[in-house]
């Protein structure tokens, strides 16, 4: 396996960081010839892509070729934690990774991945960037966990704080209230979680705001979006509302695969390998 990094300066003055994981066979050779299908992953609030070099070793293992990056304010991304201008900004950064893999692969299936509030933000990128996906040449979208409204009860005072201060002081920062013991059932899991260094809890008035912003908008949407979606849920999810995930696929008539007594993050649960065989075998067009 080979991994590389990748940074760039964006239209904010933030410095981008992205890594990604290459099949053995495309360490010396012309990738391009290599790695049929692509993956490009989008981690969730807090979160970071270095959480998913595991995960991603099994896609390459199967000749699949990995590309993640942090979004603002996450990981080894600059910028203020948990905070960005705009949701359209970070669709631009998402559009220079995914022309950074088509780059290395012109001939590769390319997917979109994102994990809960990436999946949202992947989700509004489909929805709202319709134009680059043909220039992109994007084949499907995977969702997991996705964070339509949180599965539990947010403080209200909170959310009418953000709602009224959207404009006023788009900065300011409030701690997520997710629990780090909901992102999965395996205890040494949440342990690293919570010992992670790259790891936060704060979210933005400004980022809570466009969040609800590309919700609408997907909701909005009415139909299949332009390309294919499969969207995987953990029925035991606290951290993101399985009903409110279900409801959206049904109204974007997404495949949509629930499994039973699993927590938030999919990856780490006991059914990961059925939902690594599922994710593969989308992608593989089986």
């Amino acid at each position: 396996m080979a991994h590389r990094t990748l940074t760039w300066q964006n239209s904010s003055g933030r410095t981008i960081y992205s890594q990604s994981w290459h099949p053995d066979s495309d360490r010396n050779s012309d990738r391009s010839t290599n790695a049929k299908n692509i993956l490009v992953l989008i981690p969730g609030l807090g979160d970071h892509s270095g959480r998913y070099s595991a995960w991603a070793e099994r896609f390459v293992a199967q000749g699949v070729a990995v590309y993640s990056l942090d979004t603002h304010g996450h990981g080894q991304t600059s910028g203020r934690r948990g905070h960005t201008e705009s949701f359209q900004l970070i669709y631009d950064d998402i559009k220079h990774l995914l022309a950074a893999a088509r780059k290395d692969y012109p001939q590769a299936r390319m997917h979109l991945y994102g994990h809960s509030m990436g999946a949202a933000l992947s989700l509004g990128y489909v929805t709202l960037r319709g134009a680059d996906l043909a220039e992109i040449k994007l084949t499907s979208l995977i969702c997991t966990g996705t964070i339509v409204r949180p599965g539990f009860e947010p403080a209200p005072w909170k959310i009418m704080l953000a709602t009224h201060l959207d404009s006023l002081v788009p900065g300011l920062a409030l701690g997520n209230e997710l629990d780090p013991n909901w992102i999965s059932s395996n205890a040494s899991i949440v342990s690293a979680y919570k010992q992670d260094p790259l790891v936060h809890d704060r979210i933005t008035v400004r980022w809570y705001n466009e969040w609800m912003r590309t919700i609408a908008a997907v909701k909005a949407h009415v139909g299949p979006l332009l390309v294919p979606v499969f969207m995987l849920h953990g029925a035991a999810d606290k951290a993101a509302s399985p009903a409110a995930a279900r409801d959206l696929a049904v109204g974007l008539t997404a495949k949509f695969q629930m499994f039973e007594g699993a927590y938030h993050e999919l990856h780490f649960e006991a059914c990961q390998g059925e939902v690594f065989s599922s994710v593969l075998s989308w992608i593989k067009g089986e």
